[in-house]
């Protein structure tokens, strides 16, 4: 990959963080259009930042200045990519819990799994005593 599509490839990122930070936005306001608007958008940037995948390599010849810039834009990515993640398992459990309530499910108490996921366990009854 040349200079000039590495450089474009940088302007891509740029776009991608500023869709991270939409969606932030809209997942903080809980604005479910924009928030679709931002994740349709999302996923055609990304399958065109696929179709031109940069390998180490690339990045390790480039000239300093733009081999910074590539790197600073990923972290940046990466980091607002975990914050809007958290921010939707947040989201995702206090529906599940709200939803429970609606339910009348109440009566279990919440324990993780495993995997870090709440589930309900039902209260346990004694059989027998010694």
């Amino acid at each position: 990959m040349n200079q000039t599509a590495l450089t474009s490839y940088s302007g891509r990122l740029e776009e991608l963080l500023g869709l991270l930070r939409q969606e932030h936005a809209a997942l903080t306001g809980r604005d479910s259009a924009a928030l679709e608007q931002c994740t349709d958008a999302k996923h055609l940037l990304l399958a065109e930042l696929e179709k031109q995948s940069v390998g180490s390599d690339e990045i390790n010849s480039l000239a300093p200045e733009l081999k910074e810039r590539i790197k600073s834009m990923l972290e940046q990515c990466r980091q607002q990519n975990r914050v809007n993640g958290v921010m939707i398992d947040a989201s995702r459990r206090l529906n599940d819990r709200m939803l429970q309530i609606m339910l009348g499910s109440t009566s279990g108490s919440f324990v993780y799994d495993a995997a870090g996921k709440n589930s309900t366990r039902l209260p346990t009854q004694t059989i027998t005593r010694a």
